[in-house]
């Protein structure tokens, strides 16, 4: 009985050894798994701090980056306004040669004389018949009067209404086209439209230009561009 007792009792501390050991190594086991959960985490936070620190950095360079495109278009617009320059003003006109009444020009297959411009309410021929047309201007209104003589030294007819162009600029900016009339064979005024210049003939081609009565009434600058039917333009300065 007493070798039974003694075995028992080596049996008891051996499984409480093998207890103790497999609770040691259940120790050591987890403390491990928890190490290595430890640094996986540890990668994981790194990895997400990366993670957020390169798109801080990308946020952070995205608007630089716009605003140097910005800044890059708005030199170019800069640059774009410098060599086109302004819209065209009055002191553009300055390169155009000036023509001065009495002056003949020789243009292309004609001869343009520039006889007298003047401001008037009602416009009528120099020499007129005992019935005339004349062309009085609306209420409120004034007109230019462009009175010009055409001689055709070419070998085709010239129409009237396509032989010069005048356009008006008031007071810097404030443009007028006008419309013509010509002179016919007994003196009166006749339409422009249904009447040419033969080969040699000399007739006046006359422009009339429909104005607000201010531009009569005022002092402010009043500048006549004379564009001829091949493109060559001349200026004449009313005041």
């Amino acid at each position: 009985m007493r070798l039974i007792s003694d075995f028992v009792a080596k049996v008891s501390i051996s499984a409480r050894v093998a207890l103790l050991i497999l609770a040691f190594i259940s120790l050591i086991s987890f403390a491990i798994g928890g190490i290595i959960e430890l640094n996986k985490q540890k990668t994981s936070v790194i990895s997400q701090v990366e993670v957020v620190q390169k798109e801080d950095t990308e946020k952070q360079a995205e608007p630089v980056e716009n605003k140097a495109k910005g800044t890059v278009k708005q030199s170019g617009t800069e640059n774009t306004e410098e060599n086109t320059g302004a819209p065209a003003s009055p002191q553009s006109a300055e390169g155009i040669p000036d023509i001065t009444l009495g002056q003949t020009i020789a243009a292309n297959g004609f001869e343009f004389t520039l006889n007298r411009v003047e401001l008037s309410y009602d416009v009528e021929p120099d020499n007129p018949p005992s019935y005339y047309t004349h062309y009085a201007a609306s209420q409120g209104q004034v007109y230019i009067y462009v009175n010009a003589t055409v001689k055709n030294t070419g070998k085709h007819s010239l129409e009237c209404d396509n032989i010069y162009s005048v356009i008006a600029d008031y007071n810097h900016g404030y443009t007028y086209r006008g419309f013509h009339i010509a002179s016919d064979s007994d003196g009166d005024f006749t339409y422009a439209n249904i009447t040419n210049v033969e080969p040699l003939q000399t007739l006046g081609v006359h422009c009339l230009i429909d104005c607000p009565q201010e531009v009569e009434a005022s002092e402010n600058p009043l500048v006549l561009t004379i564009q001829m039917k091949d493109g060559t333009k001349y200026k004449y300065t009313v005041r």
